[in-house]
């Protein structure tokens, strides 16, 4: 079965996991921008997988790629850094 959709449009339409492979980044990473507003699928499928178009994969251009690439990994090496101590004060609001 293949990822590809024909949106109504006539525009072809692919799945997280093509437009994932398609702009270097995994489907995880596309999902997390699309929480934080950065990406939105253009349509979805009937049975509600997201489908992104070639206009919404084209947001996001190289430069865009790397800084989100970078801004997540920092996002990693500050989680891999906290320590128990913090995870208490944060909730204690401290």
């Amino acid at each position: 079965m293949s990822s590809d959709r024909t949106a109504r449009d006539g525009e072809t339409s692919v799945t997280v996991a093509k437009a994932a492979r398609t702009v270097g980044l995994s489907p995880s990473a596309l999902r997390y921008y699309e929480s934080e507003g950065v990406l939105s699928p253009s349509s979805k499928s009937g049975a509600g997988y997201r489908l992104y178009d070639r206009a919404a994969l084209d947001r996001l251009t190289a430069p865009e790629k790397e800084a989100f690439k970078m801004c997540l990994a920092e996002n990693i090496r500050l989680e891999q850094e906290r320590t128990p101590h913090e995870d208490v004060l944060a909730v204690l609001g401290a």
